[in-house]
């Protein structure tokens, strides 16, 4: 007959009943730690912040457009503005596999000279985004959606 679990001790529980957020007790012999909603978003932050970072850095070392386009240390809306043509992506993505991107264009500038130029600049624009989505998907990789990289 299978036992039932009891979760009285364990950190399902919480002897803090009036805090919000997250209310977990965490044990080291003396010393307890409750984390309520703000301590919870700025760890949150934080570690969203070192991911960028790592992340940056990594494009940095692979393509030569991110070392230019990239500070060391960007924010979420510099991270998402030098992805957001897909150059640095489909970059990258050739150097790690060789020709998974078989159409790279290398300066997809947006420029609003008429109507018409606008739309064909829009088009370059996006096009390596859209060439980068469709090799990764190939690949059977986990992708995401352009509007993630507007969001910002």
């Amino acid at each position: 007959m299978p036992q039932e679990t009891s979760y009285s001790n364990s950190i399902f529980t919480s002897p803090c009943k009036n805090l919000r957020g997250l209310k977990a007790l965490v044990c080291n012999e003396t010393t307890e730690e409750i984390i309520n909603d703000d301590e919870l978003a700025q760890r949150k932050a934080e570690e969203a912040a070192t991911r960028r970072y790592q992340a940056a850095e990594w494009l940095r070392q692979m393509d030569q457009a991110a070392w230019e386009a990239l500070p060391k240390e960007p924010s979420e809306e510099e991270f998402c503005l030098a992805l957001r043509n897909g150059l640095i992506l489909c970059n990258v993505l050739n150097k790690v596999n060789r020709g998974a991107v078989p159409k790279v264009v290398d300066n997809p500038v947006l420029t609003l000279q008429s109507t018409e130029g606008a739309a064909q600049s829009a088009i370059q624009y996006f096009e390596n985004m859209r060439n980068f989505l469709l090799a990764v998907g190939n690949m059977k990789l986990l992708t995401f959606e352009v509007s993630d990289l507007e969001k910002v």
